[in-house]
């Protein structure tokens, strides 16, 4: 089982999409997802596997 952290690996809702909570999700060894808008509004997905 692989695990992935939404938004970040956070502990209080203001912290998500943080840079804070992606780096200790990587720090973590866990994969991280979350969805995004690129400079056109479009929506981008990215889900990073380690």
């Amino acid at each position: 089982m692989q695990i992935i952290s939404h938004r970040g690996y956070w502990l209080q809702k203001p912290e998500r999409n943080l840079p804070e909570a992606f780096h200790r999700s990587f720090d973590l060894g866990f994969g991280t997802e979350t969805d995004v808008r690129d400079v056109a509004g479009q929506l981008v997905i990215s889900h990073d596997i380690p």
